[in-house]
């Protein structure tokens, strides 16, 4: 399967790991490969892109790929060789897990037509209109290539009046759309749950 972990809104540190862990893909991916399975990681690297380069990158090196197995090494990639990359990896790899923070460019938008299952997550706090619209619109536009595209919502405070207004108001715009409230902080330490474990079982024991 190709699991997008897009527009990431909470660090890994959030969810319980360690900072040295990196990102929830890389956290995600790193289990998965600890349960046996042949796994890529692609990592986009935003700080390359330019704040207004919305249609192609200009370097070689806007990914980065990482099989996750030992003594794998980490290869650069153009953005122009994203599709071509996934192509040949479904072949190859039992699962390819997707860090994309950043969703304005168009190779972004190739990778959530691609994916299997597209992960999104919310903060409460930080969460307006704007965000919303533009979040409607990318799964709209991936949808026009992958219309069975599903979608999970990472919600950090699902049960305030502004995480359940957040998603009445998804779910009624976005068809097949789920969420997972994944405890963090103290309330994680408190219950005993991992969060990051809770996220994977949520995905691959769906």
């Amino acid at each position: 399967m190709i699991l997008t972990i897009a527009s990431q809104e909470i660090p890994a540190g959030a969810l319980g790991e360690s900072s040295s862990t990196g990102s929830i893909a890389t956290s995600l991916a790193r289990r998965r490969a600890n349960a046996g399975r042949n796994v890529l990681l692609l990592s986009q690297k935003t700080a390359e892109k330019q704040p207004n380069q919305h249609s192609k990158a200009q370097n070689d090196d806007a990914w980065l790929a990482t099989e996750i197995k030992a003594g794998a090494t980490t290869r650069k990639l153009a953005a122009e060789a994203i599709a071509n990359e996934l192509a040949s990896a479904r072949g190859l790899y039992h699962d390819i897990v997707i860090d994309m923070p950043k969703l304005q460019h168009t190779d972004s938008l190739y990778v959530l037509a691609a994916t299997g299952l597209a992960v999104f997550s919310i903060r409460t706090a930080t969460w307006n209109q704007d965000r919303q619209k533009r979040l409607v619109q990318r799964i709209g536009a991936a949808r026009s290539w992958n219309p069975a595209l599903p979608v999970l919502v990472i919600v950090d405070d699902i049960d305030s009046l502004a995480g359940q207004t957040i998603i009445s108001s998804l779910a009624a715009k976005v068809r097949n759309i789920r969420f997972i409230h994944l405890q963090t902080g103290q309330q994680a330490k408190k219950s005993g749950d991992l969060p990051v474990s809770a996220l994977y079982k949520a995905i691959y024991a769906a």
